[in-house]
């Protein structure tokens, strides 16, 4: 690699020196200087730095990156051309013509040389962690995964050959949406047997309810966000319409990451009106501690929504927290998120088996014990090595 970017460079100045307009030499002068090794050749200016160093940076700006860094050991006049701001500048260009996020910090001259950005901005793109103002500062172009049922997707515009719906997060904790309405969002640590970094899951709701939650992750192509779960898919950039990516299809692997299967004990949940894994609901009669402040939607484990658990938007209780509150005791906490100690988990075990939860089967809804329910969901979950 060394030796061909020294090939082109020699071409290079020479050709630039050659031009006798300019008042430099001739070509079969420069030849001649360069053949014979004479220091005030092409030759003797890229290896003594006896020459101008713009026709060498002009060679390199249009070198592999990774050939250019190979010449910043060749020399000291090498190392201060290939590992320049001009040189590097023109290569970071090229690198982010066509992608859709980089951070700010690699884009400003004054932060960081141009080398450094280069190479950083190639590390952030493998980050899947979403910052909070990362995830509010793009428009999310959203659509629903075939697997939502046809119900879903006959209403989807993004599957009926229409610019896909937006979705915007803000900073409160709430998004907005023209087609979808409002709703919230939320931080959880970890989701399906899979953990991360704070802001690698991102929890929704709406009307007091969680939906499964969705995993981040990049496009390799264009270093842009995506945001899915089980049933819905969404993008910090466009989305292309149906049929144009099959990368960002249902049977891409961006999406066959994250699927029904993979997904299946928040599925359930959900569909059984149960709350998910790190869900938590207040009982109507608990009064919070004096003095305890509630977590913010950047924060891993705080208030689903910054309202009272079991309260929708409208001030009204929901079906889910009546049913609790019909059979529980009064006055302490009950949280269900799944984190209890085991010595809590036998203290309230009768309790658990005694309260009963909604659960909708063949159309009709039946009160069910808790402990019924969550052994059933057990024994549908499939064993390992199966």
């Amino acid at each position: 690699a060394m030796d061909r970017s020294l090939r082109q460079a020699r071409l290079a100045m020479e050709e630039a020196y050659s031009d006798t307009e300019a008042g430099g030499p001739s070509e079969s002068a420069t030849t001649s200087a360069a053949g014979s090794g004479g220091s005030t050749g092409a030759l003797g200016a890229v290896l003594g730095g006896h020459g101008a160093v713009s026709p060498l940076e002009d060679v390199l700006s249009f070198t592999a990156a990774r050939d250019v860094v190979s010449g910043i050991v060749v020399s000291r006049f090498w190392h201060s051309v290939a590992a320049s701001d001009t040189v590097w500048r023109d290569q970071c260009e090229a690198l982010w013509a066509d992608k859709a996020h980089v951070p700010h910090r690699f884009r400003d001259v004054a932060a960081m040389g141009r080398l450094q950005a280069y190479w950083g901005s190639f590390e952030d793109a493998k980050r899947i962690a979403i910052s909070v103002e990362e995830l509010c500062s793009f428009e999310w172009s959203i659509r629903m995964k075939g697997w939502a049922g046809p119900d879903w997707t006959a209403n989807d515009a993004w599957w009926q050959g229409q610019k896909s719906c937006i979705r915007r997060y803000c900073p409160d904790g709430t998004t907005c949406s023209a087609e979808r309405g409002a709703g919230r969002w939320r931080l959880v640590p970890s989701s399906s047997g899979r953990t991360g970094a704070l802001g690698c899951f991102v929890r929704q709701s709406r009307e007091g309810r969680e939906y499964p939650t969705h995993f981040a992750s990049r496009w390799p192509k264009n270093w842009g966000w995506i945001l899915q779960n089980c049933w819905g898919f969404s993008a910090s950039f466009p989305l292309p319409p149906r049929g144009e990516e099959p990368e960002l299809e249902d049977d891409g692997a961006i999406c066959q990451s994250v699927t029904v299967e993979s997904c299946r004990e928040e599925a359930m949940r959900f569909n059984m009106g149960l709350p998910l894994p790190f869900e938590r609901r207040r009982r109507r009669r608990s009064a919070r501690p004096s003095g305890e402040e509630e977590e913010g939607p950047g924060e891993a484990e705080g208030s689903q929504d910054g309202q009272e658990d079991g309260v929708d938007d409208g001030g009204r209780r929901t079906a889910g927290a009546a049913a609790e509150d019909r059979g529980a005791d009064s006055g302490e906490d009950d949280d269900l998120d799944g984190s209890q100690s085991e010595s809590e988990e036998e203290d309230e075990g009768d309790e658990e088996g005694r309260r009963l939860v909604s659960v909708q089967i063949n159309g009709r809804v039946q009160r069910l014990p808790m402990a019924l329910v969550a052994a059933l969901i057990s024994a549908l979950e499939p064993d390992e090595g199966r």
